[in-house]
């Protein structure tokens, strides 16, 4: 369907809301075509970019919307999408999700998809208040997408696993990882990543240089 591809191209570019316009018409298509697993790819995918555009909420209602039209691995973007909208608020829920996920990808042998589970495990458990439990899950994505060749991904697990270790408080482990992306986004022509990743370096740099004071004991 060439509105998916389209979506999928614009996702890629960073133009997130052209890549929702183009998720949604191609549901409205297969919602008219009577198609399941299309309507479920397409409501999953918009909800991967709404989650990303900031709208955690309308993110779960088209998620959950995907999930109950999916089966088998076709229930994967579904999952992490739930799973990640929800840390804020439903920790347990939150992690139940992406350890579904998680066992699907196993399930099904794939290992791209293991690794993205990884990945947002990895956010949840940030966002929850654990990052040296999510910092074992970035390593072990990252592990996982070695042998793939999978640059984009890769771009996109130094980012998150970064932003990971700046809530550690590893900063110079964060600071390398932004190096690699952006040296990787650079070689790959994604000058969106490129600047997302110099972004967050320089957010890091400027609390190394300007770290919190210590409250008083």
């Amino acid at each position: 369907m060439l509105a998916l591809r389209v979506g999928f191209a614009r996702r890629d570019l960073g133009d997130l809301e052209a890549a929702q316009e183009h998720f949604r018409r191609a549901h409205a298509l297969f919602e008219k075509l009577g198609h399941r697993a299309g309507q479920s790819q397409a409501l999953a995918f918009d909800g991967w970019v709404t989650l990303r555009l900031g709208r955690r909420t309308e993110a779960v209602d088209l998620a959950r919307a995907s999930l109950a039209l999916a089966d088998g691995p076709a229930r994967l973007t579904g999952l992490v999408t739930l799973g990640v909208a929800l840390a804020p608020d439903d920790p347990a829920e939150s992690l139940r999700a992406l350890h579904d996920a998680l066992r699907v990808a196993e399930q099904s042998n794939l290992p791209h998809n293991q690794a993205w589970c990884h990945n947002y495990l990895g956010v949840a458990l940030r966002i929850t208040g654990s990052p040296e439990k999510a910092l074992d899950h970035h390593r072990r994505a990252l592990e996982l997408l070695e042998p793939l060749s999978e640059t984009q991904m890769e771009i996109e697990f130094l980012h998150s696993y970064a932003e990971t270790c700046h809530a550690a408080g590893r900063r110079d482990e964060a600071l390398a990882l932004l190096d690699r992306a952006v040296e990787l986004a650079r070689t790959l022509g994604r000058p969106h990543d490129e600047e997302r990743a110099r972004t967050a370096r320089e957010v890091v740099r400027a609390a190394r240089a300007h770290p919190r004071s210590e409250p008083a004991s």
